[in-house]
């Protein structure tokens, strides 16, 4: 796995069937299994496997991330 600060570590992964945003299905999904700390306040973290798959801005006054599907071209 690689970081936003740019370096690298290992951590488990796993797969998941699917996953679900919005009107999004997503299917057969590896996904990283991380232990967050106690004082972060994320429910998880999504990757850029998910992410590329949409067009993702965030609204920082509302702290808010939206995503829109990608149209099919």
């Amino acid at each position: 796995m690689f970081t936003a600060a740019g370096t690298s570590t290992t951590v488990a992964t796993g797969r998941i069937p699917s996953l679900r945003i919005g009107g999004v299905e997503l299917r057969d999904l590896e996904i990283a299994l991380l232990e967050l700390a106690p004082g972060v306040h994320l429910d998880g973290l999504l990757g850029v496997n998910v992410l590329d798959r949409f067009r993702a801005t965030f609204e920082f006054r509302s702290a808010t991330l939206v995503l829109r599907p990608e149209r099919a071209s």
